[in-house]
């Protein structure tokens, strides 16, 4: 697919994405190839049209592309982190949480992470409510 091509279609996935198809941008988006997007911007619309049309695997797939190429920051570790907590890579999951926290030192949305997190992995009423009267407190 020449760089033409990819334009149209790209475009055709954002309006797409705009009128809330997703199922059909994501069919799309998943025929491309991603590898040699260097923008964030379309990185993480593609992301979150995957996510939004239930791929979740894609979805962490090329956000794990965008990742090993540094983009997106934070957003990103956040995303990923939630990308695996919903398919269950617990591990995965703690390990970029323990990254974010480490970059959001004074993000309350560390906490909110911390507590998907543990939600997931059947933590007990006890400490997802320490998690959320920390969150209260920051």
């Amino acid at each position: 697919m020449d760089k033409y091509e990819f334009n149209i279609k790209l475009d055709q996935i954002k309006k797409l994405a705009g009128k809330k198809d997703f199922k059909t941008a994501a069919k799309i988006a998943k025929g491309m190839d991603w590898r040699k997007i260097k923008d964030w911007a379309t990185l993480s619309l593609i992301i979150n049209i995957q996510e939004a049309s239930g791929d979740n695997e894609e979805a962490k797939d090329i956000a794990i592309l965008a990742y090993n190429r540094n983009l997106g920051g934070r957003r990103l570790v956040y995303k990923l982190t939630e990308l695996f907590i919903k398919l269950g890579e617990f591990s995965d999951a703690e390990d970029l949480y323990k990254e974010y926290a480490r970059m959001s030192q004074h993000d309350v949305n560390k906490y909110i992470l911390l507590y998907k997190l543990r939600k997931a992995q059947g933590a007990t009423i006890e400490k997802l409510i320490d998690i959320l009267e920390e969150y209260k407190d920051h």
